[in-house]
């Protein structure tokens, strides 16, 4: 399958025009905030590939999820991310 980087580059785009204080409200702008976001993904994702299973792909994608929220929310885009997500949540097959 191959993806269109195109509506990416939109979505990308609105981010760019995203003023301090909103990303600030999404917890987006302090590091230690930022990081936290950024760190829960991550270990989940080293965990997957260490043991696998679709419970921890789950909570991996649940993740991402709340990351990309509070970056979709601060930039006031989302009906569709959010349906791309639902989609591809729903594709997983249990174990």
């Amino acid at each position: 399958m191959v993806f269109s980087e195109a509506p990416f580059d939109d979505v990308m785009s609105e981010i760019n025009k995203v003023y301090d204080d909103k990303l600030d409200d999404h917890g987006l702008l302090k590091s230690i905030d930022l990081d936290f976001k950024l760190k829960v993904p991550e270990f989940l994702y080293e965990r997957f590939k260490l043991c696998g299973g679709t419970a921890l792909l789950k909570r991996l994608i649940d993740s991402i999820e709340s990351l990309l929220k509070s970056i979709i929310d601060a930039a006031g885009i989302g009906g569709a991310i959010y349906e791309l997500k639902d989609s591809l949540k729903m594709s997983i097959e249990e174990d």
